[in-house]
């Protein structure tokens, strides 16, 4: 469900600004059915590339920071 909220509207998560220049544009948005999990992803273009999907108690940021570049 929340993927296809996703494709469907890729403007709609939440913004994040990031210091990682691989990874601008990041937006998250929740996991439905799962309180603490976030689909973190990036639109470019036409595409929406899923970074990661991670718990909210794990440390987001810095797992986010040190994200290599997307295929």
């Amino acid at each position: 469900m929340s993927c296809k909220t996703i494709q469907h509207h890729p403007e709609i998560g939440v913004r994040y600004s990031m210091r990682n220049p691989v990874l601008r544009g990041l937006r998250s948005w929740p996991v439905t059915g799962f309180y603490n999990l976030r689909i973190y992803y990036v639109v470019q273009g036409s595409q929406i590339q899923i970074v990661r999907i991670l718990h909210g108690k794990r440390s987001v940021r810095r797992l986010l920071e040190q994200q290599q570049p997307l295929p």
